[in-house]
C-alpha cells in the first residue's frame, strides 16, 4: 500500500494559534508577506505538512509532560531545543518536521501557563522574529477574543 501525500498545513490559516499571531503582527502595521517569509526563511521551507492523526495522538501525550518538565526546572535552552527537533521532525516519535504540532502545544501554554517570556523566546524562535512580552500579550488578548466570540 502507498504511503498517502500529506496534507499541506497553512500556519496562518489552520492553527488558531498562528491566525492570532497574524493578527497581533498586522496591528503592528506588519505585513503578512513579511512574517510568511520570516517562518519560511527560518525553518528552511516554504511547505509544511500536517502531522498524521495517530502520530499526532501519540506525541501530544508525551511533548506536554516533557514541556512541563523542562518550564519547572526553568531549562529554556531544553526547551528551545524541544521545539526546534519537533519543528524539524527531529523529536522522538515523529520523523518528519511538525510544526503544526509545535503550534498546538505553544497554543496549549499561552492558555494554561503565565511565563510570557519563555512564550515570546518561543515564538520567536520559531517565526524567526522577535517578539516581547507585549507582542504575547496582544496575541493572547485576539485568541481569548476568539474565544469569547
Amino acid at each position: 500500500m502507498d504511503e498517502k501525500k500529506p496534507f499541506p498545513f497553512d500556519p496562518f490559516a489552520d492553527s488558531l494559534l498562528g491566525e492570532k499571531v497574524l493578527i497581533a503582527w498586522l496591528s503592528l502595521g506588519k505585513s503578512e508577506t513579511d512574517l510568511k517569509t520570516s517562518l519560511e526563511s527560518n525553518l528552511n521551507s516554504k511547505e509544511f505538512y500536517f502531522t498524521p492523526n495517530a502520530v499526532k495522538q501519540t506525541v501530544m501525550v508525551r511533548f506536554p509532560e516533557q514541556v512541563r518538565i523542562l518550564i519547572g526546572s526553568k531549562d529554556s535552552v531544553g526547551l528551545n531545543r524541544l521545539f526546534s527537533d519537533i519543528i524539524s521532525g527531529k523529536a522522538s516519535g515523529l520523523g518528519k518536521p511538525a510544526l503544526d504540532v509545535a503550534l498546538e502545544l505553544l497554543e496549549w501554554l499561552l492558555t494554561g501557563f503565565e511565563e510570557d517570556q519563555i512564550l515570546s523566546v518561543l515564538l520567536s524562535s520559531v517565526f524567526g522574529k522577535e517578539f516581547d512580552v507585549s507582542f504575547v500579550e496582544k496575541v493572547r488578548a485576539e485568541y481569548v477574543k476568539e474565544l469569547r466570540g
